[in-house]
């Protein structure tokens, strides 16, 4: 895995939230949207949540991803598939900057099969946790 350069910021409504909204409602041209950007949305501005983006170092407005992390708990991150993004530290690395690391036990209240193959990698020990709870040790 040949890591890609990228910076990380905080997320900031203003400038972050069209990419941030359409990524989570899995929006494409001519197919509905996947999830209800709402929820995404009332998440975001509650004071619990932080959120931080991965964009180009030069480009502070080429967005690479984001994630977003409440009490521990990773609600959902979001790596690009363009240009070959994904499967090159990004995801981890903007989970690390929440605080998260990916090989301890994770829970994430929201899921989808990227990050079930995500999971199953060797070292990452995210799991779906509907209710943000963390599962016990077995």
């Amino acid at each position: 895995m040949t890591p890609v350069p990228h910076l990380i910021a905080d997320y900031d409504r203003a400038r972050h939230e069209a990419f941030v909204l359409a990524s989570w409602e899995g929006r494409w041209p001519g197919r509905p949207p996947k999830r209800d950007r709402n929820v995404m949305a009332d998440l975001l501005r509650s004071p619990g949540v932080r959120c931080v983006v991965a964009h180009h170092p030069e480009s502070p407005d080429d967005l690479y991803g984001w994630a977003a992390v409440e009490a521990g708990v990773v609600l959902w991150s979001y790596v690009r598939a363009l240009h070959q993004l994904r499967r090159h530290g990004l995801g981890t690395s903007l989970l690390v900057a929440l605080g998260v690391d990916p090989a301890a036990k994770t829970p994430c209240r929201y899921w989808s099969p990227l990050g079930a193959a995500w999971a199953a990698r060797p070292g990452v020990s995210l799991y779906y946790a509907p209710e943000g709870h963390e599962r016990n040790a077995a």
